[in-house]
């Protein structure tokens, strides 16, 4: 029998927070490695996927104007969301650096952390899911 296989960990500290600083910047201490081990992971879009996702956006949006009688809802939203890889802590540090990039605040959705960058009916999302979050919702079978 081989040595036991060992949890992936990320390079990420665990993240302490005192109740009532959820989500805030700078709110927590760091104590120790990150103790989440690592997930599947989706990687982020490389320059030739994020040129053909705007260019698919433009073509939408030219789509839609060249013929006026196609309908639209007035509830229709168009929602881009991306999900930051790694543990809680981690996700969250990258939800409140692009909130800072895209100049909106953080904040929490329920049990969700996200900022977005609104146009109208269109948006761009970060969100992050809390491990515990994800695991709970996760269709059975996955």
């Amino acid at each position: 029998m081989g040595k036991p296989e060992r949890a992936r960990r990320c390079r990420h500290g665990v993240r302490l927070r005192a109740v009532g600083e959820r989500g805030e910047a700078g709110a927590g201490r760091w104590s120790g490695p990150c103790r989440q081990a690592g997930a599947d992971t989706v990687p982020d879009a490389g320059m030739v996927e994020r040129r053909e996702l705007v260019e698919g956006l433009r073509a939408l949006a030219r789509f839609l104007e060249a013929d006026p009688r196609l309908p639209v809802g007035q509830a229709a939203r168009v929602e881009l969301s991306y999900f930051p890889e790694g543990c809680d802590g981690r996700q969250e540090d990258e939800v409140l650096r692009l909130a800072q990039r895209m100049g909106t605040p953080a904040g929490w959705e329920g049990a969700l952390f996200v900022a977005e960058k609104r146009f109208g009916q269109v948006a761009y999302r970060v969100v992050s899911i809390p491990r515990a979050v994800g695991e709970r919702e996760r269709p059975t079978g996955w």
